[in-house]
């Protein structure tokens, strides 16, 4: 919660603070002289406005998760490739906004290797979708992203033996 007790120029102070879509948002709500009633209503008012603003908070952080994952929580955008007839594996990605191709992009596994591409690729469609590199989300999805595309490229290649014998 980030409702804090402040004493500025001699008058006492509710602050409520958030950070939302990059959006500093902070409320001053004078508690100077009240007591009782009037204090626990000013209390009561701040925690609900520093609710409202968690609510936005996480609904953010929620939408930027639908820009890279399905609601079933498969991943989007970035797949493996097997093997064509003029080319190895390659990690692709093509990105459509609006019914319109805005991104398209292949990077060879033979020339970076497999988890350099996965990166590469992510960092590119982060880079898209404006989502800034040092923050939390960008680090969980590009694990999700390296885990999940490894895991995924071993089990078709195996596959890919098999129907090879």
């Amino acid at each position: 919660m980030s409702v804090v007790y402040r004493e500025l120029n001699g008058r006492e102070y509710l602050h409520v603070h958030r950070k939302v879509n990059k959006e500093e948002f902070n409320r001053f709500i004078n508690i100077t002289g009240l007591f009782g009633k009037e204090l626990a209503l000013k209390k009561h008012d701040a925690k609900t406005l520093d609710k409202e603003l968690a609510a936005r908070q996480t609904s953010s952080n929620q939408s930027v998760m639908s820009q890279f994952c399905h609601p079933n929580g498969r991943l989007k955008h970035i797949i493996i490739a097997p093997p064509q007839k003029k080319s190895g594996w390659a990690v692709k990605c093509v990105i459509n906004q609006d019914k319109k191709v805005t991104f398209s992009k292949s990077l060879s596994v033979a020339k970076h290797t497999l988890e350099k591409a996965i990166v590469m690729m992510f960092e590119m469609v982060a880079e898209v979708f404006k989502l800034p590199k040092r923050s939390a989300m960008f680090l969980v999805l590009k694990s999700l992203y390296v885990s999940y595309l490894t895991d995924y490229f071993y089990k078709l290649k195996s596959d890919l033996r098999e129907l090879a014998i």
